[in-house]
């Protein structure tokens, strides 16, 4: 769940990758009220049936599934838990390139990763232009078989995790968003 503003509003939002029986996978968003609603109730793993959102194009920008639209949800939308079997769902489709292989690609691109992280700074703060909101950022070197390494950095929550865990990570799937 993340807050933001808009048009001096504040809202909240958080995203769900939704997979189904065939490998298809599309991202929904939930907004304001509706991600307040669903948020704690969705898990991953099990199958809903979601019904009232809206359909738009994929911003690839952010979003690097393969599919070409995405699903928003806002107030009075419903997501209802269904009891079917969830073994006919398959798992989270990677597309695992090398870091090397990203060299040759032009930006912007998505790619997903797996790696270790071999290296990592201390946790700053930062912060931003817009709203003058204090944001923690991590940077960490992400290397792969390759022989190859790329700089990430992590922002916010997930910058902030303590030392000990950050060294204890052995490997790490990502997706890159550039």
């Amino acid at each position: 769940m993340r807050t933001y503003v808009r048009n001096g509003q504040n809202g909240q939002v958080f995203s769900v990758d939704l997979l189904d029986a065939e490998g298809g996978e599309i991202r929904c968003s939930f907004f304001n009220d509706a991600a307040s609603k669903f948020h704690a109730e969705l898990a991953q793993g099990k199958i809903y049936t979601f019904a009232n959102g809206s359909v738009k194009v994929a911003n690839k920008k952010y979003n690097s599934l393969n599919h070409n639209y995405e699903i928003a949800f806002a107030e009075g939308n419903a997501a209802i838990h269904a009891q079917d079997d969830d073994s006919k769902i398959s798992q989270m489709n990677w597309n695992i390139q090398s870091i090397r292989s990203l060299m040759n690609k032009e930006p912007p691109f998505n790619a997903d990763l797996c790696g270790i992280i071999h290296k990592f700074e201390s946790v700053t703060t930062i912060r931003t232009k817009k709203d003058n909101n204090e944001v923690s950022k991590r940077l960490v070197s992400f290397a792969d078989s390759s022989g190859s390494s790329i700089d990430i950095t992590l922002w916010g929550e997930l910058a902030e995790i303590e030392n000990m865990r950050m060294s204890s990570l052995a490997t790490l799937m990502c997706r890159i968003i550039q």
